[in-house]
Protein backbone atom coordinates (compact mmCIF):
# COMPACT_ATOMS: atom_id res chain seq x y z
CA UNK A 1 0.00 0.00 0.00
CA UNK A 2 1.17 3.48 0.08
CA UNK A 3 2.38 5.73 2.00
CA UNK A 4 0.84 9.48 1.60
CA UNK A 5 2.77 12.14 0.78
CA UNK A 6 3.53 15.10 3.33
CA UNK A 7 1.37 18.20 2.69
CA UNK A 8 4.86 19.88 2.37
CA UNK A 9 6.39 17.38 -0.31
CA UNK A 10 3.18 18.57 -2.20
CA UNK A 11 2.81 21.94 -1.79
CA UNK A 12 6.64 22.68 -2.53
CA UNK A 13 6.90 24.55 -5.90
CA UNK A 14 9.90 22.73 -6.73
CA UNK A 15 7.99 19.12 -6.65
CA UNK A 16 5.30 20.47 -8.54
CA UNK A 17 7.17 21.69 -11.18
CA UNK A 18 8.92 18.10 -11.39
CA UNK A 19 5.12 16.92 -11.64
CA UNK A 20 4.11 18.86 -14.03
CA UNK A 21 7.17 18.48 -16.27
CA UNK A 22 5.77 14.44 -16.51
CA UNK A 23 2.35 15.50 -17.41
CA UNK A 24 1.14 16.86 -21.35
CA UNK A 25 -1.44 18.78 -21.01
CA UNK A 26 -4.66 18.32 -23.33
CA UNK A 27 -8.09 19.94 -24.03
CA UNK A 28 -9.30 16.58 -22.36
CA UNK A 29 -6.79 14.67 -20.66
CA UNK A 30 -3.62 15.43 -18.97
CA UNK A 31 -1.72 12.26 -19.75
CA UNK A 32 1.44 11.27 -17.35
CA UNK A 33 4.51 10.72 -19.87
CA UNK A 34 6.79 9.28 -17.34
CA UNK A 35 6.96 5.68 -15.73
CA UNK A 36 4.08 3.56 -16.12
CA UNK A 37 3.23 0.34 -13.89
CA UNK A 38 2.54 -2.81 -14.87
CA UNK A 39 -1.33 -2.13 -14.45
CA UNK A 40 -1.28 0.81 -17.09
CA UNK A 41 -1.01 3.81 -14.13
CA UNK A 42 1.05 6.66 -14.15
CA UNK A 43 3.77 6.31 -11.22
CA UNK A 44 6.24 8.54 -10.10
CA UNK A 45 8.70 7.75 -7.45
CA UNK A 46 9.35 10.01 -4.43
CA UNK A 47 12.32 10.49 -2.13
CA UNK A 48 10.35 9.99 1.14
CA UNK A 49 11.74 11.88 4.72
CA UNK A 50 13.59 9.04 7.04
CA UNK A 51 13.41 6.28 4.30
CA UNK A 52 16.22 5.36 2.72
CA UNK A 53 14.93 4.18 -1.02
CA UNK A 54 12.40 6.24 -2.95
CA UNK A 55 8.53 5.22 -2.48
CA UNK A 56 6.74 4.74 -5.72
CA UNK A 57 3.01 6.68 -5.67
CA UNK A 58 0.61 6.60 -8.54
CA UNK A 59 0.45 9.93 -10.94
CA UNK A 60 -3.75 10.07 -10.78
CA UNK A 61 -2.82 9.97 -6.99
CA UNK A 62 -0.39 12.73 -6.46
CA UNK A 63 -2.45 14.92 -8.75
CA UNK A 64 -5.36 14.72 -6.46
CA UNK A 65 -3.12 15.51 -3.91
CA UNK A 66 -1.81 18.18 -5.14
CA UNK A 67 -4.96 20.31 -7.30
CA UNK A 68 -7.53 19.11 -4.56
CA UNK A 69 -6.53 17.94 -1.53
CA UNK A 70 -5.70 14.65 0.82
CA UNK A 71 -7.41 11.03 0.43
CA UNK A 72 -9.43 9.83 2.87
CA UNK A 73 -8.36 6.58 4.70
CA UNK A 74 -10.56 3.92 2.85
CA UNK A 75 -10.86 6.16 -0.71
CA UNK A 76 -9.69 5.36 -3.74
CA UNK A 77 -9.05 8.08 -6.43
CA UNK A 78 -11.05 6.98 -9.42
CA UNK A 79 -11.06 8.05 -13.08
CA UNK A 80 -14.42 9.35 -14.79
CA UNK A 81 -12.63 9.26 -18.28
CA UNK A 82 -11.39 5.71 -18.22
CA UNK A 83 -7.69 6.92 -19.38
CA UNK A 84 -5.28 5.17 -16.81
CA UNK A 85 -2.45 7.57 -17.41
CA UNK A 86 -5.20 10.77 -17.05
CA UNK A 87 -4.25 13.25 -13.94
CA UNK A 88 -6.60 15.90 -14.72
CA UNK A 89 -8.11 16.62 -11.27
CA UNK A 90 -11.30 17.27 -13.16
CA UNK A 91 -11.30 13.61 -14.52
CA UNK A 92 -10.91 12.39 -11.03
CA UNK A 93 -13.01 11.68 -8.30
CA UNK A 94 -13.27 9.84 -4.83
CA UNK A 95 -14.60 6.54 -4.06
CA UNK A 96 -14.47 3.48 -2.23
CA UNK A 97 -13.64 -0.07 -4.06
CA UNK A 98 -16.58 -1.03 -4.19
CA UNK A 99 -17.24 1.86 -6.49
CA UNK A 100 -14.56 1.32 -8.51
CA UNK A 101 -15.62 -2.01 -9.14
CA UNK A 102 -19.36 -0.97 -9.94
CA UNK A 103 -18.04 2.17 -12.36
CA UNK A 104 -15.67 -1.13 -14.02
CA UNK A 105 -18.64 -3.34 -14.62
CA UNK A 106 -21.28 -0.66 -15.69
CA UNK A 107 -18.29 0.41 -18.25
CA UNK A 108 -17.78 -3.25 -19.38
CA UNK A 109 -13.72 -2.59 -18.53
CA UNK A 110 -13.76 -5.96 -16.65
CA UNK A 111 -12.02 -9.11 -17.93
CA UNK A 112 -14.60 -10.97 -17.57
CA UNK A 113 -17.24 -10.87 -20.60
CA UNK A 114 -20.89 -10.56 -19.95
CA UNK A 115 -21.89 -10.05 -23.59
CA UNK A 116 -24.69 -12.22 -25.05
CA UNK A 117 -25.00 -14.26 -28.02
CA UNK A 118 -23.37 -12.68 -31.12
CA UNK A 119 -21.49 -10.11 -29.60
CA UNK A 120 -19.72 -12.51 -27.07
CA UNK A 121 -16.13 -12.81 -28.77
CA UNK A 122 -16.76 -16.66 -28.28
CA UNK A 123 -20.01 -16.81 -30.33
CA UNK A 124 -19.96 -19.23 -33.34
CA UNK A 125 -23.62 -19.03 -34.50
CA UNK A 126 -25.80 -15.14 -34.90
CA UNK A 127 -28.86 -14.52 -32.75
CA UNK A 128 -30.90 -15.43 -36.26
CA UNK A 129 -29.46 -18.80 -36.32
CA UNK A 130 -30.13 -19.59 -32.77
CA UNK A 131 -33.63 -17.96 -33.05
CA UNK A 132 -33.73 -20.59 -36.62
CA UNK A 133 -32.44 -23.56 -34.69
CA UNK A 134 -34.78 -23.32 -31.81
CA UNK A 135 -37.97 -22.94 -33.76
CA UNK A 136 -36.59 -25.94 -36.11
CA UNK A 137 -36.32 -28.04 -32.75
CA UNK A 138 -39.73 -27.45 -31.93
CA UNK A 139 -41.00 -28.83 -35.32
CA UNK A 140 -39.13 -32.31 -34.80
CA UNK A 141 -35.95 -31.60 -36.67
CA UNK A 142 -33.07 -34.07 -35.01
CA UNK A 143 -30.06 -31.73 -33.02
CA UNK A 144 -27.84 -34.13 -34.38
CA UNK A 145 -28.70 -32.48 -37.91
CA UNK A 146 -28.88 -29.22 -36.38
CA UNK A 147 -25.26 -29.67 -36.04
CA UNK A 148 -23.91 -30.65 -38.77
CA UNK A 149 -26.03 -27.86 -40.60
CA UNK A 150 -24.59 -24.99 -38.44
CA UNK A 151 -21.58 -26.24 -37.75
CA UNK A 152 -21.29 -26.95 -34.15
CA UNK A 153 -21.17 -29.53 -31.78
CA UNK A 154 -24.33 -31.37 -30.67
CA UNK A 155 -23.77 -30.31 -26.99
CA UNK A 156 -24.36 -26.52 -28.36
CA UNK A 157 -27.36 -27.84 -30.04
CA UNK A 158 -27.96 -29.07 -26.59
CA UNK A 159 -27.40 -26.44 -24.20
CA UNK A 160 -29.12 -24.28 -26.95
CA UNK A 161 -32.26 -26.47 -26.35
CA UNK A 162 -32.24 -26.64 -22.65
CA UNK A 163 -32.07 -23.16 -22.18
CA UNK A 164 -28.39 -23.37 -20.82
CA UNK A 165 -27.19 -20.62 -23.45
CA UNK A 166 -28.61 -18.36 -25.64
CA UNK A 167 -31.46 -17.85 -22.96
CA UNK A 168 -32.13 -14.22 -24.58
CA UNK A 169 -33.59 -15.67 -27.86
Amino acid sequence: METELLTSQLTAPKFIRRFESKVRKTDTCWIWLASRATTGYGQMFVAMKGKRSNIVHKSHRIAWQIYVGPIPNGLQVLHNCDNRLCVKPDHLYLGTQQDNVNDMMKRGRNGYCRREGQQHPMAKLTDNQVGCIKHRLTIGISPKDLAKEFSVARSTIAEISRGATWRHI
